[in-house]
């Protein structure tokens, strides 16, 4: 052979040029493991410099030609991970609006946001015998598998994709089990098998809570968080309580253990209009099971000085919701007897798709 590069020499070095380029596209286009893509485009690169080098030599040109050809391959196999990632990622889509939780025996669970889409080499962890479960917008499904990562003992992954798709789930608490409670109110007795949210609060003055997105018992469907709705907070009106600086809210799903839709503090006004609360930080709508009707109740709750803490997690049972009110008696100050008296105001709200037992035809949405 000549100095120059042959007709095949130049195609396998565009080859392996343009192979490099794409490996070390993928590599950064894609949220995912970067090494095999860096590692093939280097590769790539370094069969490139060999062929050049040793061209002179017939059997090191063969071999430069079969590193190419095993190049190529490689590189073939990372666009098909590339293409995998990507209905991956097209899949995660769908739950970026979405509320995930999940229970491991009396461990509560809540999806933080991050998800990757490999998890590096991770053996899958057996949680039948625990009676796990994962939730969706309040759709309950088995969990069979989680994927704990090494020295994390507050986190797993859960394989949204069932294939290599990870939710990273931390944990936010225990699910206590509440007993039979016995609560005496105006000098009647009444005894409930649920959490009784309001216990607390029963030793105080009430005040009048009214909502125009409350019509005949039923919530208006543009404060639910499903396709028919808009995930707007309520409108609230109340007469100011006198002594009272501020007000804090709860809404709370009392047939979901708890399960808290609305906490918002440092409340200085009256009149909330419709959709007035924060969307997710502060305010997440109603969003039943299939064909289930829930209450959802709304506490308004006068403090003469700033809460010392609003606990309760959001998007997530509150079983201990009761005990969280209490510690709303206490002020920033640390001075307790803070609450001055609560609202309530009650209403259903039930599933779209099975209302007067007929389901609409066309697909469902969240």
């Amino acid at each position: 052979m000549g100095k120059k590069l042959t007709i095949i020499e130049c195609i396998i070095l565009a080859l392996g040029v343009l192979l490099s380029i794409q490996g070390t596209a993928k590599a950064v286009s894609h949220s995912t493991s970067y090494i095999p893509y860096y590692g093939f485009a280097l590769l790539g690169i370094v069969f490139i410099i060999v062929l050049i080098l040793l061209r002179k030599k017939k059997k090191a040109f063969l071999l430069g030609i079969g590193m190419v050809v095993v190049y190529a391959i490689a590189a073939g196999f990372a666009y098909l991970v590339c293409v995998a990632n990507a209905s991956r990622m097209r899949h995660l889509e769908s739950y970026e609006n979405k509320t995930v939780t999940a229970a491991i025996g009396d461990e509560q669970y809540a999806w933080n946001g991050e998800a990757y889409y490999q998890a590096g080499n991770l053996s899958p962890v057996d949680v039948r015998d625990k009676g796990a479960y994962v939730t969706i917008d309040g759709e309950k499904r088995d969990l069979y598998f989680i994927y704990v990562i090494p020295g994390e003992d507050n986190v797993f992954y859960y394989d949204y994709y069932g294939d290599g798709g990870y939710l990273v789930m931390e944990k936010t608490g225990y699910i206590e089990t509440a007993e039979t409670t016995a609560v005496e109110e105006t000098e009647a007795t009444y005894e409930t098998e649920a959490y009784v949210y309001r216990a607390y609060l029963l030793e105080h003055d009430t005040f009048e809570v009214t909502s125009t997105d409350l019509v005949d018992g039923v919530w208006s469907d543009v404060i639910s968080n499903t396709h028919i709705g808009e995930n707007m907070s309520p409108q609230l009106s109340w007469e100011p309580v006198e002594g009272a600086t501020e007000y804090v809210i709860y809404m709370v799903d009392s047939n979901s253990n708890g399960f808290l839709h609305w906490k918002s503090a440092g409340i200085t006004e009256t009149d909330l209009p419709t959709g007035w609360a924060p969307k997710l930080t502060e305010y997440n709508g109603p969003h039943v099971g299939h064909g289930y009707t829930h209450n959802f109740d709304v506490y308004v709750i006068a403090l003469r000085q700033p809460a010392n803490r609003l606990k309760g997690a959001m998007n997530w049972v509150n079983p201990q919701l009761d005990s969280f009110m209490e510690e709303v008696d206490t002020d920033i100050y640390g001075n307790t007897g803070n609450i001055i008296a609560y609202g309530k105001i009650s209403g259903t709200f039930t599933d779209a798709r099975f209302r007067n037992g007929v389901e609409p035809s066309g697909p469902y949405t969240m």
